[in-house]
């Protein structure tokens, strides 16, 4: 096999983006979306789009395009996600951006004008570090989020989605705004992203070939009972919210491990008021974060998790209510074009691993509307979500050859695989 694509030109430029953001002060740890170190990234990531070859452009919610002409009307996309959490590092997300704006600078200094429009999608906000809400991006390009939920978000400082827009010198958002996001000329999508775990770290296997992402429930429960002394309140009397979530705690991590098919279960929120030594709670919070890429079995978790909170709450004499944040099942990648990727690594001789992701990403948002494959590299000792996170450049090339290749032949070839998937 001749190749068509082979990123050892363009690798440089790759680790020198990565290493501009990783050496920038430490707001570039905290891309949050509309803050200052969000506008700056995006400020600097447009600038490298437009030396690039490729016209830019933002969409309304900030969504950042660059863009190569095709010779048709359908678009050939290449997306990940250019916030971050906070405190994170400059891999998660950035990488398959930056890794994704050499390709296309490559393959366009190599063979020109495209069949079909290629663009490189930075998402504005995939994590939802701010506030609290995943996949904003990607869902205002779908055409999943209202503008009532858009309405109802605040972050941490009580900072309303449209305050933060305007300290961030952008318009305020209305329905009609936010339905210009939405796109209905995607052909195919490809996202190229660090693993986030250690399967192929450990495996020593460079690349993983995604084919489902995981489903995930979020979960807030709280339970209301009655402050009262906490030296003169016998323990019969008690109505204590915090011995119902404490339990609740332990209940979950039995859950994930009970429910088996690669079950994961998390609490990582808990509130306690009025949280004084002499007062018995009367309020406790938290937050389950349960996942499996079986349908089934996360809904069974979800059934359980809703049954242990109504026990815990009749057992303590509590009040209870329980409100989902997120409802994802389980997403397949489309299996034509999961099979050109494996094709791929196959006649560039790179061993790969057939397997799921245990995060969420964007490419399961817009597989909604148009067919989406994901490729994943090594995440070194499996760590993400943290400046320690690191992916080294040999499993960067890796990653890109496959993603070069398969942009080529989609978006400059006719590719029956894209073909049966539309």
């Amino acid at each position: 096999m001749t190749e068509s694509f082979n990123s050892t030109e363009c690798l440089g430029s790759v680790l020198r983006h990565l290493e501009f953001l990783k050496n920038m002060d430490n707001g570039w740890n905290h891309r949050l979306l509309y803050t200052d170190a969000w506008n700056m990234a995006m400020d600097e990531l447009e600038s490298w789009m437009l030396s690039g070859n490729m016209k830019t452009r933002r969409d309304a919610l900030g969504n950042l395009y660059g863009r190569i002409e095709g010779r048709s009307d359908k678009t050939v996309l290449l997306l990940s996600h250019y916030d971050s959490v906070e405190s994170g590092g400059s891999y998660d997300g950035a990488l398959g951006v930056i890794a994704g704006l050499a390709v296309l600078d490559t393959l366009f200094l190599k063979y020109g004008t495209p069949e079909h429009n290629i663009e490189l999608l930075a998402v504005c906000d995939e994590d939802g570090g701010r506030f609290k809400s995943s996949f904003l991006g990607s869902r205002a390009i779908t055409g999943e989020i209202s503008y009532e939920e858009i309405e109802g978000l605040t972050d941490a400082a009580g900072l309303s989605f449209n305050a933060a827009r305007e300290r961030a010198g952008l318009a305020p958002i209305d329905e009609e705004i936010l339905k210009s996001c939405k796109r209905s000329d995607i052909l195919c999508a490809f996202e190229l992203h660090a693993e986030q775990g250690r399967k192929l770290y450990d495996s020593g296997i460079p690349a993983g070939i995604v084919k489902t992402i995981t489903g995930q429930y979020k979960i807030k429960a709280e339970f209301t009972g009655e402050a009262n002394h906490a030296g003169t309140t016998t323990m019969q009397d008690r109505q204590d919210a915090l011995v119902a979530a404490a339990e609740l705690v332990g209940f979950v991590q039995q859950l994930a491990r009970q429910s088996g098919c690669d079950s994961v279960g998390t609490v990582g929120v808990l509130e306690v008021r009025p949280g004084a030594t002499n007062i018995i709670p009367d309020k406790a919070m938290l937050i389950a974060d349960l996942r499996c890429p079986q349908s089934e079995v996360l809904l069974n978790m979800g059934c359980s998790f809703e049954k242990k909170c109504n026990e815990l709450a009749l057992k303590n004499g509590l009040r209870m209510h329980i409100e989902y944040l997120c409802r994802q099942m389980p997403v397949p990648m489309d299996e034509c074009l999961t099979g050109l990727s494996r094709e791929i690594a196959e006649e560039l001789n790179i061993p790969y691993l057939d397997m799921f992701s245990g995060a969420g990403h964007d490419i399961q948002i817009i597989s909604s509307i148009a067919p989406g494959a994901m490729i994943f590299v090594q995440s070194e000792r499996g760590i993400s979500h943290s400046p320690e996170e690191y992916t080294d450049a040999a499993s960067i090339k890796i990653g890109m050859d496959i993603l070069g290749e398969a942009v080529y032949r989609t978006a400059y070839k006719t590719c029956s695989q894209v073909s049966h998937s539309i």
